[in-house]
């Protein structure tokens, strides 16, 4: 039957590597948690970079493609205006050439005439605003459609707001050119400030008289401006994406919110913070655009309003116009991040947990095997043991017998001092205790000297000194037993040299 010990040794042979792997395998996955945490933070961190720097990008190309449209369509619908003058004027020309033509004989007072009462009341444009100036070569207004008081006056020494001599420069250049366009200052009667118009001016040198007609650059430009407020508010991107606008006065030309559209939020404080007065500014004066990080006023459904835009000014309309992006969207994309890690980090600690249960298993299968063959080895060595133990037992139980019962003195000496003896020994010595023979020197139990007058303390000495050199020496010697009596004993030394020393 095996020993409880050797049942603990092969117990801990099957056990100790499962726990050594089970042991590892903690230890490897906490650095991996670790790493992976460290890994997920790097991630995270990485992700709301690329999220800040991809809203930022989006929101800057959305700009920058939106006002490049506007300026294009701007482009367009003032060359556009531009040409639908040109052809105002082109048609009152046809006109003017068809009466000239028509009537070869009449005075030119006559034919001017004719011409005045078929220009004069015409109106064109959408609200009817536009009308003809007819002027003589030598500046005196021949016909004004606005105006009849005009008429018969003298402009050729006029200067417009910037001291030009607007009318005499026209025919200078009409001395050259049969027509030509231009931008022109002009204060309408029922106006306060003066605004440029966009002309077209075409000779009719029969009668030595031009035709010309205009409307104010303002007024398409609000037709633009009222087109572009259209776009913006009808442009959307993604669920909760919008274009803002404001004008430099603060007024909202275009918000997520279209209540809000046409009033003044240039006073509006957001945690103490001006963001639309800093909107207005900032566009004001970064004429390429910039970033701005704020809380925003206007949600329709989160709490979190935070939100990074890019903005920039419409010089010409006098607006700032933006997008961007709400943070909170980055902290959607983050928990989809965050998910997507965790699952990875989930899959990896299954996985090692897998792969180690499976080594613990094999190796737990191994070390068993192993085990099996162990205990059979250290039965058959436990057995071989006992049976040796009993075989020494036995030997010693001989031995010591022999040493005790032999007939035969046996003393057993180390460093000159006896330290056992047997039986025979005590008879021989007549000592009625062992005790009386041990602890002593061969001297002790010998007269001063022996018969051939040698001190016995001495010979004793080189006797033991020969025993240790030949390793067997054999002497008579003379000895005293305990009652006093000399008598003759024939004494064989024989060294044992031992782990302990010599006997």
């Amino acid at each position: 039957m095996l020993s409880l010990k050797k049942q603990n040794i092969t117990k801990w042979i099957v056990f100790l590597p499962a726990f050594a792997i089970l042991l590892t395998f903690s230890i490897t996955l906490v650095i991996v948690i670790t790493a992976e945490r460290a890994e997920y933070q790097k991630s995270l961190d990485n992700t709301r970079i690329a999220y800040v720097k991809r809203s930022k990008a989006q929101a800057q190309e959305r700009i920058d493609k939106l006002i490049e449209y506007i300026n294009e369509n701007e482009k367009f619908i003032m060359r556009e205006a531009r040409d639908e003058i040109k052809n105002i004027v082109n048609l009152s020309y046809q006109i003017i050439n068809d009466i000239y033509t028509e009537n070869p004989n009449l005075p030119r007072e006559q034919i001017l005439q004719k011409i005045k009462n078929k220009l004069r009341d015409t109106r064109f444009f959408s609200d009817l605003s536009g009308y003809y100036v007819v002027f003589g070569l030598d500046g005196t207004c021949v016909m004004h459609g606005a105006n009849k008081e005009l008429e018969g006056k003298n402009f050729l020494d006029e200067q417009d707001e910037n001291g030009r001599f607007f009318i005499k420069e026209g025919i200078e250049r009409l001395k050259a050119e049969e027509a030509f366009s231009l931008v022109y200052p002009w204060k309408n009667p029922r106006d306060t400030n003066v605004r440029n118009k966009i002309g077209y001016v075409r000779k009719f040198s029969p009668l030595n008289i031009y035709v010309a007609s205009g409307r104010y650059e303002d007024e398409v430009r609000e037709r633009i401006k009222k087109e572009t407020q259209k776009l913006l508010l009808n442009t959307k991107y993604g669920e909760y994406g919008y274009i803002f606008a404001y004008d430099y006065d603060g007024y909202t030309i275009s918000h997520g919110d279209h209540s809000l559209v046409g009033k003044n939020r240039l006073d509006v404080v957001i945690n103490g913070h001006s963001v639309i007065k800093d909107i207005v500014e900032g566009g004001k004066r970064n004429l390429e655009g910039f970033f701005m990080t704020y809380v925003a006023s206007y949600h329709p459904t989160a709490e979190d309003r935070s939100k990074i835009s890019f903005i920039r000014p419409i010089p010409s309309f006098r607006w700032v116009i933006g997008t961007g992006a709400y943070l909170f969207e980055e902290n959607n994309a983050l928990l989809e991040q965050e998910q997507l890690l965790r699952a990875k980090m989930q899959s990896t600690i299954i996985n090692m947990l897998a792969v180690s249960l499976i080594i613990m298993l094999l190796v737990m299968g191994i070390m068993f095997f192993i085990s099996t063959k162990l205990r059979s080895v250290l039965s058959r060595y436990e057995n071989h043991l006992l049976l040796s133990n009993k075989q020494i037992r036995e030997q010693k139980l001989v031995f010591e017998t022999l040493y005790q019962k032999s007939a035969d003195g046996i003393w057993l000496l180390k460093e000159g001092i006896f330290v056992d003896c047997n039986e025979a020994i005590i008879r021989m010595f007549k000592a009625s205790d062992k005790k009386e023979l041990i602890n002593v020197t061969l001297s002790d139990l010998s007269p001063e000297f022996q018969p051939d007058d040698q001190s016995s303390y001495e010979k004793a000495l080189w006797m033991n000194a020969l025993a240790s050199q030949q390793g067997v020496h054999k002497f008579e010697w003379q000895a005293r037993a305990c009652d006093g009596a000399l008598f003759w004993i024939s004494v064989m030394m024989t060294t044992i040299r031992m782990d302990k020393g010599i006997i």
